[in-house]
């Protein structure tokens, strides 16, 4: 049963939300609401607050210092691999640190080239292009045309959009009630009793698996359409480069069986990572049934969370999704300024703000996974006022 279709509007879903008391700037009341719904629906807007971004002089390149970022962490990365080869001696639970800690930082360095993905690192665009492929292909080994078709194009405009963000479309997982109905008997008993643990004990460790298998469809499957064959091919070159970077230049050096383990072991560990830093940021929030405000769709479904400094600096902005929705294109240097901005705007609009703690966030993705079954999906904006929202 739903909770009482609390959910099913903006209205209701402002209540829930004041209840758990996650915002630092608080989601406006039900009279706020009202008020502002009097008020010319130009007041406030998605461009609106982007040219107030870009009028503080935010949105400059910033090649150098994410190259010289990149390849630090790759640096540091390697230097703690080459520890634990030095001294194979070491007991396990001193190497097994080491190596989680040279996974985050190959993690935080392949996100890197989530700015070159987005075209913010630089106005030049094959500096950018550059970026994303050593960073996500071939440290990651995703297809770089794959990610920005799925993450630039369809999720970032229709984040949390039922049937729009690939992001919520994720086969067996109910993330609502009309999901749930979708499913059949026996799927809907498990994503009732199990869709919690079997979203963190496998979802999580397999998700880099779906992502690299996924890409690479999606490459292949474009190229035989015809569709730009040449840039299908170059990203299938790239990924040719994980594969040898990963499995045959090691295998040179270590035996083949320690290379595929090693492989094999830091694949599910990076997933996790990626759970980690992607999910607390929009999962925690109901699926939006119509999204008719450009700029409450993307407040309502976003969060920040906060973090330790060594966490800041290796997350590449991820920690600051408010921010990155709003202005995709900013580097990643540059959004923690771009928050000030961000902040006070939706303080004087009575607009939501959501910031927490990392740990919050992920105690919430982990309720809104386990009752996202009974969770209906909400509407965010009057459809009369759709055309004003940009």
């Amino acid at each position: 049963m739903a909770r009482q279709n609390e959910n099913v509007s903006i209205q209701g879903y402002v209540q829930l939300r004041n209840q758990r008391r996650e915002c630092t700037t608080p989601i406006p009341t039900q009279a706020a609401l009202s008020l502002r719904e009097s008020l010319p629906r130009t007041t406030y807007s998605l461009s609106d607050l982007r040219e107030e971004i870009r009028a503080a002089g935010l949105g400059k390149p910033a090649a150098l210092k994410t190259y010289a970022k990149f390849l630090l962490l790759i640096a540091l990365a390697f230097g703690s691999l080459v520890v634990i080869l030095a001294r194979p001696e070491q007991p396990w639970w001193l190497q097994a640190p080491i190596a989680c800690l040279a996974g985050w930082l190959l993690t935080g360095a392949a996100m890197c080239g989530h700015d070159g993905a987005h075209g913010a690192t630089s106005d030049r665009a094959w500096v950018n292009s550059l970026l994303a492929s050593l960073g996500f292909t071939v440290l990651g080994g995703l297809s770089v045309a794959y990610w920005r078709h799925k993450h630039n194009l369809l999720h970032h405009p229709n984040v949390n959009v039922a049937e729009k963000d690939p992001d919520v479309q994720q086969g067996l997982l109910a993330l609502s009630t009309r999901q749930h109905g979708s499913h059949s008997r026996l799927v809907r008993w498990l994503q009732r009793w199990v869709q919690a643990p079997v979203f963190w004990l496998v979802g999580a460790p397999l998700v880099l698996v779906d992502l690299r298998l996924t890409s690479l469809h999606f490459d292949i499957a474009e190229i035989a359409r015809g569709n730009h064959v040449a840039r299908h091919l170059a990203d299938l070159g790239w990924i040719a480069c994980h594969y040898f970077l990963w499995l045959v230049l090691p295998a040179f050096f270590l035996p083949l069986k320690t290379v595929i383990l090693l492989y094999a072991i830091s694949t599910p560990i990076c997933g996790i990572f990626l759970a980690f830093i992607f999910a607390p940021a929009h999962v925690p929030y109901p699926l939006v049934k119509e999204p008719n405000d450009a700029l409450l769709v993307q407040l309502v479904s976003t969060r920040n969370f906060k973090t330790s400094w060594f966490f800041r600096q290796t997350l590449i902005g991820l920690d600051r999704q408010v921010e990155h929705h709003i202005a995709p294109k900013l580097n990643h240097f540059e959004l923690e300024s771009a928050g000030r901005i961000v902040r006070a705007y939706c303080l004087k609009h009575s607009l939501p703000y959501n910031e927490t703690s990392w740990l919050r966030a992920l105690l919430d993705t982990h309720v809104e996974v386990r009752d996202g079954w009974k969770i209906d999906e909400i509407v965010v904006g009057e459809p009369a006022h759709a055309g004003a929202a940009s």
